[in-house]
C-alpha cells in the first residue's frame, strides 16, 4: 500500500493525519469508495465500498496462484494491465488487499499486497 505499519497504526489511532496519496492508497487497499476516509474522520459510522459493476461489465478472474501469504488472483484489463487481489482469512473472515491497474508481474505484486494484509491483521489485533 505504500505506508509503514507504524504509519498505518498511527492513522487508525488518530495520532497522525495521512498525506492525500496515502489516503487514496488506503481507500483502494480496503476497497472503500473515494472520500470514505474523510467521511469516517468527520464522524460517519458506515463504510461505503466501491460499487460492484453489473455482471455484463465484470471481468472474470483469469489467473490465480496460492502463495505463502494467501490466494493471489487477477483479471486481465485492456492494455496489458491487471487488477490483483491477495486474500486470506483474517479474524475469522476472508479479507483481501488489492492493486488495480498494475503492470507488475504476479511475483512482484505478492510482496506489496502481503504488506497490506499484514496491516489488516495488525488492525484487527488492535481492535480485538
Amino acid at each position: 500500500m505504500g505506508v509503514t505499519t507504524n504509519t498505518y497504526r498511527n492513522i487508525i489511532r488518530g495520532k497522525t493525519t495521512p498525506r492525500p496519496e496515502n489516503v487514496t492508497a488506503l481507500e483502494n487497499t480496503l476497497g472503500w469508495a473515494p472520500g470514505q476516509f474523510q467521511d469516517l474522520q468527520n464522524g460517519s459510522t458506515t463504510v461505503d465500498t466501491k460499487p460492484t459493476p453489473p455482471p455484463s461489465e465484470q471481468l472474470r478472474v483469469v489467473g490465480g496462484v496460492d502463495t505463502e501469504h494467501g490466494l493471489l488472483t487477477w483479471t486481465e484489463l485492456p492494455g496489458g494491465l491487471r487488477d490483483y487481489t491477495l486474500s486470506r482469512e483474517i479474524a475469522g473472515v476472508q479479507r483481501g488487499a488489492s492493486l488495480p491497474g498494475s503492470s507488475l508481474s504476479p511475483a512482484e505484486v505478492v510482496k506489496d499486497l502481503a504488506v497490506g494484509l499484514k496491516m489488516l491483521e495488525k488492525y484487527y489485533e488492535l481492535e480485538g
